[in-house]
């Protein structure tokens, strides 16, 4: 599947032998956040066995910025510095693309950040594991949702995916949100429910930043895409508190 393997040299630092993009890729972004999921599972499973579960949640949390080569981290840095801006958008736009650290960008990646590691880190092992898993997988279908609404500015990543995306909208959308909500209703319901709660929450959110820069970028996507994990991991967390449900128990009921 060379699109697949386009999608996760472009995403991430997992070598795939493959550096080109490709329209197509958009079919398996969710996939590739699934890829950095498992892996990320695959570490904190190895601490958590040899006795160190909270030092393997951390790891595997820095793991999951590691992998995307800090690329979204830069995004939340960009973003965050220029939402702090008042004034044109034409100014704003410019903004996302200095070289400059402001306080805007400090504080939205301590806000962003703190806030995913303490909802992760208060999770029990199962319950951290699929978080972590389908935290990436639906962060990437955030991505699918964010792209099909408002029109992007620039000739970056985000405009290229896009026109793509419009050529083949229905089916892409279904291609990255059926399969595994599928799949997270034989595992647990409350999954697909903090999908669902997280991605409502962010489309109000994110109509407000896109009015702030009169549409998307890549820098604007990868923010919102952390956002989403933030809600994700903070609802999942939350649900928790009652108890598991699966597809499976609620034919026992």
């Amino acid at each position: 599947m060379p699109s697949f393997r386009n999608s996760l040299s472009f995403f991430t630092v997992i070598p795939s032998g493959s550096s080109e993009l490709d329209e197509k890729s958009v079919y398996f972004f969710s996939l590739t956040g699934g890829v950095v999921g498992l892996l990320t599972a695959a570490i904190i499973s190895a601490f958590y066995f040899a006795g160190f579960r909270y030092e393997g949640y951390v790891v595997g949390f820095v793991c999951i910025i590691l992998l995307y080569g800090f690329t979204h981290l830069d995004g939340v840095i960009d973003t965050g510095d220029a939402l702090m801006f008042r004034g044109a958008i034409e100014r704003r736009r410019e903004i996302l693309k200095d070289h400059y650290i402001g306080a805007g960008a400090i504080g939205w990646v301590i806000v962003i950040y703190s806030i995913s590691l303490a909802s992760f880190i208060q999770m029990n092992f199962y319950q951290a594991l699929l978080a972590v898993i389908f935290g990436e997988i639906f962060s990437k279908s955030w991505y699918i949702i964010y792209m099909s609404g408002p029109e992007s500015f620039g000739s970056g990543f985000a405009y290229f995916f896009q026109q793509g995306l419009k050529k083949r909208k229905n089916a892409v959308l279904a291609a990255n949100i059926v399969p595994f909500v599928i799949i997270a209703l034989f595992l647990n319901v409350y999954i697909v429910i903090a999908f669902a709660v997280s991605a409502l929450i962010l489309m109000g959110v994110s109509r407000r930043i896109t009015g702030k820069f009169g549409g998307i970028n890549g820098d604007i996507l990868g923010f919102t895409g952390e956002l989403f994990r933030m809600f994700f991991y903070a609802s999942f967390l939350l649900l928790g508190v009652f108890p598991q449900l699966s597809i499976f128990q609620m034919h026992l009921i």
